[in-house]
């Protein structure tokens, strides 16, 4: 897989000759005392430089893990590689929706065809409502 060529390291360096904004959002379901995997597939090259995450009957003890993983061997380091793990555990809070809200001023390049992975740990037994938009750019070349 060859994918974009282009190399920021500060997002002061995007432009509208550079990168386009290609916010995205995933919602799922946390099955009640379960660990539970949230996948978005990104489609586009792009540059993650963070997040918000709320839930909807979160624990206290929740936690989530965030991850770049590549299901489908695209990089040939084998199926469900975990390739960047951005956040080890983030625990929930039980009275607020928003859980985390993050942006960096360093991007992080993720490639067409890797997954973005919200690992979703649940130790209540309610099954929890997960949503993250994620702050992303598609790189144009």
């Amino acid at each position: 897989m060859q994918g974009s060529t282009l190399r920021l390291t500060q997002i002061s360096q995007f432009s509208s000759d550079n990168v386009n904004n290609n916010n995205q959002g995933i919602l799922g379901t946390a099955l009640a005392g379960q660990n539970t995997n949230i996948d978005l597939k990104l489609l586009d090259d792009c540059f993650l430089i963070g997040g918000i995450l709320r839930t909807q009957t979160s624990s206290f003890g929740d936690y989530a893990v965030f991850q770049v993983i590549d299901i489908d061997n695209i990089l040939g380091y084998g199926a469900g590689a975990v390739l960047g793990q951005y956040v080890n555990k983030w625990y929930m809070k039980s009275d607020e929706q928003e859980q985390l809200n993050e942006t960096t001023t360093y991007p992080a390049k993720v490639l067409a065809g890797l997954y973005l992975r919200i690992v979703y740990t649940s130790i209540g037994l309610i099954d929890v409502k997960v949503a993250i938009n994620y702050r992303l750019h598609k790189i144009l070349y």
